[in-house]
């Protein structure tokens, strides 16, 4: 495909990213079945909703634009959550696959966020109001999702912190009875 003008160059990057949130509503819905966390499934949860709206907005802004509704793919979106899912297979314990699922989030949150801000400037050279403000919509939602993310590795790490604490302390006493 050329693409000669702003316009075509905005089209070409909201089928990808039109592509890309389907795909991630995919994705998410796989990662919820995979995860034992409840901090990380609820966020999963709460993004799967706000990322299917997401695919609304974007047939808006099709509809709006006068243009066909339809995705186009993207190899490194694919190879991406082809990573995240091959790591997630491999982890081998519950705290792993939490932790590899919550990966995986950041890494496809980081992409959405990617591809978006490019929709962004492209969006400012179109002088589009209304398509800037619902790109923008869509970017805070995926920063916020991120930080999210964010917070469910936090609290894994600090569940784990303490069962650890836990375990060591219960090696110490079992240590300490034997050696009496």
């Amino acid at each position: 495909m050329s693409l000669s003008n702003s316009q075509e160059v905005f089209e070409a990057g909201l089928q990808k990213a039109y592509y890309g949130k389907q795909q991630a509503v995919e994705a998410q819905q796989a990662l919820i079945e995979e995860t034992t966390d409840g901090t990380v499934k609820s966020a999963l949860e709460n993004h799967k909703g706000t990322t299917q709206s997401h695919v609304g907005i974007i047939e808006n802004i099709f509809e709006k634009l006068g243009l066909d509704v339809k995705g186009d793919t993207s190899k490194g979106l694919d190879a991406l959550l082809n990573e995240c899912q091959n790591l997630v297979e491999q982890a081998d314990g519950d705290f792993p696959k939490n932790s590899l699922v919550n990966e995986a989030v950041l890494k496809l949150e980081s992409l959405e966020t990617a591809i978006f801000q490019g929709l962004q400037a492209q969006a400012l050279l179109l002088d589009d109001g209304t398509v800037l403000e619902s790109i923008n919509q869509i970017l805070a939602d995926d920063q916020a999702a991120y930080n999210e993310a964010l917070g469910a590795a936090s609290a894994l790490t600090e569940s784990t912190g303490s069962a650890s604490s836990e375990e060591e302390a219960s090696n110490e006493e079992e240590s300490d009875e034997e050696s009496n």
